[in-house]
């Protein structure tokens, strides 16, 4: 319309209601009557400042009540004024949900037409005077919803107790905690109860290699993973690193990998370690690790696909998958999206019902904000216990345990406590493994402080960084190289989207 108004307005709107009027007649305890009894307004989502009914009638009002609150509330609504044939009731601050219904009583008689007007209800949806199952529930989770908290916590807590319990590792019965029973031994499986005392071990599990134990460290293909496989490779080798970059600070940015000079045959290396070679030169024999300007990310993908599919053929954890990894089995992943859905369709809901059907459908409101609330903490639940729930096997549980001990030697031996073995760079050889456990700053620092003393020379044969004479600085270079490769570096070959294998974080079980 192009009448438009401005400043307070008043509106009156005029219309008709039948069939509101009951003939009460024979009643006990209540006299002969013609009764209007009505609902000015039920349950109202929206506050009220001030409120007047006037009722008219043809002859003087013989009773007369009002009441407000929500159904069934007998609280008087406030002022109530008869004079004659007319009840006038007033109210004031009327708070959403509350509701005001009036009642006044003529001379029986006083109205020629006081029979009820019945129609038949068609169809099999609520009538107007019957709330819909939606508009039930949302009533019940109102008045109950201290209950329904109660109820609804305790049944993640037994979800959450559930998936903690079922999710403990594995463990070989009356056989030593590390130790794998020979074949043919008899054993018999059990679940972990309290976590056995470390055993230090001097040396890294027979056969396993750093991104290996990664996996069954963390129970997922982490960066670390890629980093300590890189690093590994290149001690045993297959490749050489050297500094090529540098940022305003003069802090190292980029790494030159390239293929070593006369490399063992790379027949005796494992599917994960081959395709990290094959991914990082791609038939060249040198590659800068900036160049690759995200294009590694697909490449990084399948080298956490090989790691996860191994550990599924090695049987290292009960569950096929990894946590975070998103294998075509893994039914956590399916969980997460099922429930994501599920839980942007209540809001969807709300939305539609808010535009289709207006202020009245903010009635709905608690039992959509209940379904939110309940499915978001349903998804918590399941992700804070997704790592718990993931045990190992028995085997795994024999190598966790062997990682344990020797995840105990890097951690806590001081430099005269090394054990050298004869005709090998300790530093170098287990630089892989401290970057794994978290403890590489660690184990630089022991060695810088050997090289300070004169009792380590490092290996020049897979690292050119550093100072060729200072083999301290050498050292500290050859440990920030391992952190900014772990950092720097793998954020370059990481970046794009989705190009991630799970989180970083340091945990056992």
């Amino acid at each position: 319309s192009s009448d438009t108004r401005s400043g307070l307005q008043t509106y009156v709107l005029t219309y008709q209601v039948e069939g509101t009027l009951n003939a009460i007649r024979g009643e006990d305890g209540v006299q002969d009557q013609d009764e209007l009894y009505l609902n000015a307004f039920a349950d109202s989502p929206n506050q009220v400042d001030e409120v007047t009914v006037r009722i008219t009638g043809p002859a003087d009002v013989v009773d007369y009540a009002c009441y407000r609150g929500p159904e069934g509330s007998t609280d008087s609504c406030g002022t109530e004024e008869p004079e004659g044939n007319q009840v006038t009731f007033t109210g004031t601050d009327y708070t959403s949900r509350d509701g005001l219904t009036i009642m006044a009583a003529f001379p029986p008689g006083a109205f020629t037409d006081t029979d009820p007007i019945l129609e038949e209800i068609t169809g099999d949806g609520p009538s107007e005077r019957q709330p819909g199952p939606l508009q039930r529930a949302s009533d019940f989770v109102m008045e109950n919803w201290a209950l329904l908290a109660g109820v609804w916590a305790a049944l993640l807590a037994a979800i959450a107790g559930t998936r903690i319990a079922f999710g403990r590792d594995e463990t070989y019965e009356g056989v030593a905690p590390g130790e794998v029973p020979l074949e043919g031994q008899p054993h018999r499986v059990v679940r972990l109860g309290r976590e056995p005392v470390v055993a230090p071990r001097f040396t890294p599990p027979d056969g396993l290699s750093p991104g290996e134990a990664e996996v069954i460290e963390d129970e997922s293909v982490t960066p670390e993973a890629f980093t300590a496989t890189m690093i590994d490779l290149a001690v045993r080798g297959y490749l050489t690193i050297e500094p090529s970059g540098t940022d305003s600070r003069g802090n190292t940015n980029d790494w030159t990998i390239a293929e070593a000079v006369n490399p063992p045959s790379r027949d005796l290396l494992k599917d994960h370690e081959q395709h990290l070679i094959q991914a990082l030169l791609s038939g060249t024999s040198s590659v800068q690790l900036g160049s690759f300007d995200g294009r590694f990310a697909p490449r990084l993908r399948e080298f956490n696909q090989i790691l996860t599919k191994h550990s599924d053929s090695e049987g290292w954890f009960r569950r096929t998958g990894l946590v975070g990894s998103p294998p075509a089995r893994g039914f956590g992943t399916f969980i997460g999206w099922a429930v994501f859905l599920a839980y942007q369709g209540v809001w969807v809901a709300v939305f539609a019902i808010l535009i289709l059907n207006g202020a009245g459908a903010l009635g709905l409101l608690p039992a959509l904000f209940a379904a939110a609330v309940a499915i978001a903490s349903l998804t918590t639940v399941l992700v804070l216990t997704r790592r718990a729930a993931h045990g190992r096997t028995a085997k795994g549980r024999a190598l966790y345990e062997q990682l344990r001990g020797f995840r105990h030697y890097l951690t806590t031996a001081e430099a005269h406590q090394l054990r050298w073995e004869a005709g090998a760079d300790i530093y170098s050889k287990y630089l892989p493994w401290a970057l794994v456990f978290g403890v590489a700053d660690r184990w630089t620092s022991l060695f810088e402080q050997l090289a300070a003393e004169g009792r380590y020379t490092p290996s020049t044969r897979w690292y050119d960084g550093g100072s060729a004479g200072d083999f301290r600085a050498r050292v500290r270079s050859m440990g920030a190289a391992t952190s900014g490769l772990n950092t720097t570096g793998m954020s370059a070959l990481r970046y794009t989207a989705g190009s991630g294998g799970g989180s970083g974080s340091r945990s056992s079980r």
